[in-house]
């Protein structure tokens, strides 16, 4: 009988890492992890504050065009989506693009990147929206912030009045002047415009942007040939005042928007 035996030659090429070599390889990877985990973190927390930026000139874009159609700044930016209890002349949704469509099913606008809510905050003309930024504490250096400056608004519907009146006056003059000149008053020059049919019975036309009756340019002349607002200076060897800038993070000032009711200007609801 034949017997065979099998002789294992020793394998000439090693089958697997030695726990030093892996050990090694743990310690290299622990120095590239630690080192791109915080270049990963600066990354995601600059994307997020260019996000919140981005958001919040939307957001300013869209409060000057809720002013301009109502005269009043919003309470809340869900008043920019939809229209709140006692405000006429709402005609949004203000808000457009991927800000509008996100805020159909969710508060998304309503909250900054680190989905924190956004704060509001009035003073006079000035609406101030506010992210308190990555770290969420308020006012230390890292808040992030849109300022509408609403005035130039109220500027630019008043003359957009006095374009209106002052034609107005100017054809009743042309008409009526040598006989029956315009005396001092504007309730009076209103109801006499009116009643001439030269000038739209419109309560729009009775009042500037900022709630005030118009007057006469100078005060107390007569005839009257002009009128202005008492907010934009009188013209009696003086220049009117200078419409104030829109402050939103480097917007400029957006074109008018024309109101409805035949393109007389809205007013401020009573």
């Amino acid at each position: 009988m034949i017997f065979f035996k099998q002789t294992l030659k020793p394998n000439s090429q090693r089958s697997g890492f030695t726990l030093l070599e892996i050990l090694v390889v743990m310690a290299i990877l622990a120095v590239i992890l630690g080192a791109a985990l915080p270049m990963g973190s600066k990354w995601i927390t600059s994307q997020a504050k260019r996000d919140t930026q981005t958001e919040l000139r939307q957001h300013g874009v869209a409060v000057e065009n809720y002013f301009r159609d109502t005269l009043e700044l919003p309470s809340s930016l869900k008043d920019l989506i939809q229209p709140p209890k006692g405000i006429s002349g709402w005609s949004g949704p203000y808000l457009t693009g991927d800000v509008a469509s996100a805020s159909q099913t969710s508060t998304g606008f309503e909250v900054d990147a680190w989905r924190r809510p956004y704060r509001l905050s009035q003073s006079g003309d000035q609406l101030v929206i506010l992210s308190d930024g990555p770290d969420a504490v308020r006012s230390n250096g890292d808040d992030l912030r849109v300022t509408v400056d609403v005035t130039w608004i109220r500027r630019e519907l008043t003359l957009e009045r006095l374009e209106i009146l002052n034609d107005a006056v100017l054809r009743y003059n042309s008409i009526y002047g040598k006989d029956q000149p315009l005396t001092p008053g504007f309730s009076r020059i209103f109801t006499v415009l009116v009643t001439r049919k030269i000038l739209p019975n419109s309560s729009e036309l009775q009042e500037d942007a900022w709630g005030d009756a118009f007057v006469e340019d100078p005060l107390g002349r007569s005839p009257v040939v002009k009128l202005t607002s008492v907010h934009l200076g009188r013209t009696s060897g003086s220049q009117g005042v200078g419409g104030s800038s829109s402050k939103k993070g480097g917007q400029g000032q957006k074109g008018s928007k024309q109101g409805k009711g035949g393109g007389v200007p809205r007013r401020r609801p009573k």
